[in-house]
């Protein structure tokens, strides 16, 4: 919701929540505001905007692994994300390390720049309309523990998601003799 601001008597006050589309990118943004029963009037109580500029950045929210999984080591699993924005190819930094290494930059592992879609790999369902979804088919190196996947745009260091816990690969034994 909403919250109000505090007005002086006689005024009143409004708000209205504004959802961005997903393309709407900018670093020189502004807000106008019109009085619909007198949309050209030039009166500063009947029309206004932001004095400033504000930006609107990308953005991403990591789907899975979110925390708490555990990746059997030797197979393949899909790191999924929502996309905000307009995003390339070459944009997108996977990277993956344990918590501790996380805290640095950079990670010891970057699991690549590509986001393609391979035939096996099926991206989220966007459900609030305003974003895309990704997926990046990720074949699963040796166990370890206390993990997280960051997702980061090339282009804007700020622009990242990381998972909110922890997951963990496991080891997997196979029976090789006897047959």
């Amino acid at each position: 919701g909403c919250t109000l601001p505090t007005v002086s008597a006689g005024e009143t006050a409004g708000c209205y929540m504004w959802k961005v589309h997903k393309d709407a990118v900018s670093t020189t943004a502004k807000f106008r505001v019109k009085n619909r029963t007198a949309p050209f009037s030039t009166l500063i109580a009947t029309n206004g905007a932001s004095p400033n500029s504000f930006e609107i950045k990308k953005a991403f929210k990591l789907i899975l692994p979110n925390g708490g999984e555990q990746l059997p080591n030797g197979t393949f699993y899909d790191i999924k994300w929502e996309a905000y924005g307009t995003f390339n190819a070459n944009e997108l930094n996977i990277e993956y390390g344990t918590a501790a290494q996380m805290a640095g930059n950079p990670p010891d592992v970057a699991l690549g720049t590509s986001y393609n879609n391979a035939t096996d790999c099926t991206p989220p369902t966007v459900t609030d309309g305003g974003g895309v979804g990704g997926c990046f088919d990720w074949s699963v190196p040796v166990p370890n523990v206390n993990l997280l996947v960051r997702l980061k745009e090339t282009l804007s260091p700020n622009t990242e998601d990381l998972s909110d816990n922890v997951f963990e690969i496991i080891g997997v034994l196979a029976l090789v003799s006897p047959n």
